[in-house]
């Protein structure tokens, strides 16, 4: 086809196979398409909440607690609702966490002090 024969209503020819690069490809990184923030505010002896969905377009979280005493646990729904002991990951007061894939994430205080924790999230643009 040549460039005076196409047609921009034409839909794209989906193909499949193997790619081989035999040369360099020049790359360069950008800027997530998409962010957000949010900010949850814990007594320390509330229930376990959802501070991430599942995400698959998700590109990173940046999770920080800040407590004068205490820090809070992170992990699945079942670690995070777990009344018995604390499960997850303990992040502490003032430590940013990166978080670089699609789960979804709980936070949960460590039972006696009050926290704020503050989510950045960086999102791929979804290609259709």
């Amino acid at each position: 086809m040549t460039e005076d024969q196409y047609d921009d209503g034409m839909a794209p020819l989906p193909m499949y196979g193997t790619v081989r690069v035999e040369t360099s490809v020049y790359t360069r990184h950008e800027a997530a398409d998409f962010g957000s923030a949010a900010t949850y505010s814990l007594t320390g002896t509330e229930e376990a909440r959802q501070i991430l969905t599942r995400d698959p377009n998700r590109l990173r979280a940046v999770i920080l607690c800040v407590s004068a005493a205490g820090a809070v646990f992170l992990g699945s729904k079942a670690q995070a609702q777990q009344p018995a002991v604390k499960l997850g990951y303990r992040l502490p007061s003032g430590v940013p966490l990166e978080i670089r894939n699609q789960q979804e994430w709980w936070v949960v205080g460590d039972g006696s002090n009050p926290a704020t924790v503050s989510v950045l999230v960086e999102r791929w643009e979804r290609k259709s």
